[in-house]
């Protein structure tokens, strides 16, 4: 094992990636035949360099009513508990009319550094000159997206000022329409920043897509009555003050709210893992979207009123049904097809919901028997399965 060093290891297959570690001495030829059991070659296409890969069970959360309709959602999970508190919170909701979700206005943002000796004033004037033509480039150069009524909406640009002199970013705004966007928003800031160089003195520095939520967020809404919330020790109304103390504490404590939005995140990210989207610009953006007022604060609230507990979910939901691999992995269709959607805004408002109702789950446990209990029973039972 002299180094790490492999020239042309991406022009391999990925049965010679694993027999060069082996040579080498990186691995025994047992453990080379385990990461080979688990190789799926189509996935060559998806990534580089690849010499295995890692399943994940996709479990459904079932029970699940978003706006009057029954959906059942994936989740791309290794954690049983986060599936059954999932669909156990979500047959509670279901007996009080579902949850009510609203999609947001989806727009992806890119950035391009730009240097120059212009003033701010100076620069404003060329770009307000450059914009029309680049518009209609942009629509040239990605002709489905304008037929479907994206493109770029705006550009803004914003000096560094005495921070970096004679430097700034400009700031595209893209709508993506069914796309989540990324590939496109650095594809179409490429494009601004050579035209810029040529249409302004100056250079561009530098573009890629910014994972900063920008546009209108989506939102869950859940209306529970008290009785629906009782266990046999405790009446509901009970439950939902404990439901809403945890749900002030997440507000106040930013140690907890942390924990408290990483279980919204077992929901949001399983669902979107099991259809193959990016789940670290989804994590990226709602993180950004619980810090815009310079502090942590929960992505999903409780409150109690005089009649019942009254759960919201407000944060972007970075996802998209065209482009990337997702459209391309044989799961994803039937997947999508469980879920009844048929645009990005119903995936969206079915994803927000499994994140308020995943949060419900976490919460219930806490206020009633603690999470260990049906945590270590499901592992137990799986255990046992697996014997």
């Amino acid at each position: 094992m002299s180094d790490s060093s492999y020239p042309g290891f991406h022009r391999l297959e990925p049965s010679e990636r694993l027999g060069r570690l082996t040579a080498d001495g990186w691995l025994d030829p047992s453990e080379a035949d385990l990461l080979s059991r688990e190789l799926d070659p189509a996935l060559d296409r998806v990534s580089e360099n690849v010499v295995s890969s890692v399943r994940l069970p996709v479990g459904l959360v079932v029970n699940l009513q978003v706006n009057g309709n029954a959906v059942l959602v994936p989740l791309a999970t290794e954690e049983p508990s986060v599936v059954a508190a999932c669909s156990r919170a979500a047959r509670i909701a279901a007996q009080a009319g579902g949850v009510r979700a609203v999609r947001g206005e989806r727009r992806v943002g890119a950035q391009v550094l730009f240097r120059t000796e212009l003033s701010p004033a100076e620069v404003q004037e060329g770009l307000d000159a450059f914009l029309p033509a680049f518009k209609k480039a942009v629509a040239l150069s990605h002709p489905q997206l304008a037929a479907a009524g994206g493109g770029v909406q705006a550009v803004t640009f914003e000096p560094f000022n005495g921070r970096c002199p004679g430097a700034g970013t400009f700031l595209l705004i893209i709508d993506p329409v069914d796309a989540m966007g990324a590939n496109l928003a650095t594809s179409i800031a490429e494009q601004f920043e050579r035209g810029l160089s040529e249409a302004l003195p100056g250079e561009g520095l530098g573009a890629i897509v910014t994972n900063y939520p920008l546009g209108r967020p989506a939102t869950a809404t859940v209306r529970i009555p008290h009785d629906l919330l009782a266990t046999d020790g405790m009446d509901g109304r009970a439950v939902g003050e404990r439901i809403e103390a945890l749900s002030r504490w997440a507000g106040i404590d930013e140690k907890r709210t942390v924990t408290h939005n990483k279980g919204i995140l077992n929901g949001i990210v399983g669902a979107l893992a099991a259809l193959y989207q990016d789940t670290r610009a989804a994590t990226a953006t709602l993180d950004a979207h619980a810090c815009r007022k310079g502090r942590v604060a929960p992505l999903a609230t409780w409150e109690l009123t005089p009649d019942c507990l009254v759960g919201r979910f407000e944060g972007p939901i970075a996802c998209g049904l065209v482009g990337g691999t997702g459209p391309h992995r044989p799961t994803t269709a039937p997947l999508l097809k469980l879920m009844r959607v048929s645009c990005v805004g119903e995936l969206e408002e079915a994803v927000a919901c499994v994140g308020l109702l995943q949060n419900l789950g976490a919460l219930l446990a806490m206020a009633t028997t603690g999470i260990m209990p049906g945590h270590r029973k499901l592992h137990e039972r799986k255990g046992r399965e697996n014997r």
